[in-house]
């Protein structure tokens, strides 16, 4: 049950990052991406110290450089999201954007072996479809 919960707590907050986003791509973008890394970086070292004594130094080193892989790859991704955000319309970008979930799919499919049922290619399907719909 909690699973879902996390599950609804991020779609939801990930679709108020996309509509902040769009507001935060009419200014300065790279004050934009560092005060909210920042941000960021500050509730993760809050939140760290309460599970310090849960980690061992093995997960805790694996975590920095996953940590530092994704921040890299995220720092990208954010950047080049603000840029096109700043010259189109958030209507088109997102829908757009949106489409990278195929490519998470084909890669879970490909680097973690998750079954591809025909359940999931259906709502593939639908899912793209309503994507070029909605641009």
């Amino acid at each position: 049950m909690m699973s879902y919960l996390w599950l609804l707590i991020a779609f939801l907050t990930s679709a108020l990052v996309r509509i902040v986003v769009k507001l935060g791509s009419n200014y300065e973008i790279f004050p934009f991406i560092a005060f909210s890394y920042s941000f960021g970086s500050l509730f993760a070292l809050v939140t760290r110290r309460k599970i310090k004594e849960r980690i061992g130094k093995v997960t805790l080193k694996n975590s920095l450089k996953f940590g530092f892989l994704i921040g890299i790859i995220n720092f990208i991704a954010f950047y080049s999201q603000l840029l096109a955000l700043s010259i189109g319309k958030a209507s088109i970008i997102f829908p757009i954007i949106s489409l990278a979930i195929y490519l998470a799919v084909i890669l879970s499919i490909l680097i973690y072996k998750e079954p591809l049922t025909l359940k999931k290619v259906v709502g593939i399907i639908f899912s793209l479809i309503a994507i070029i719909l909605l641009s």
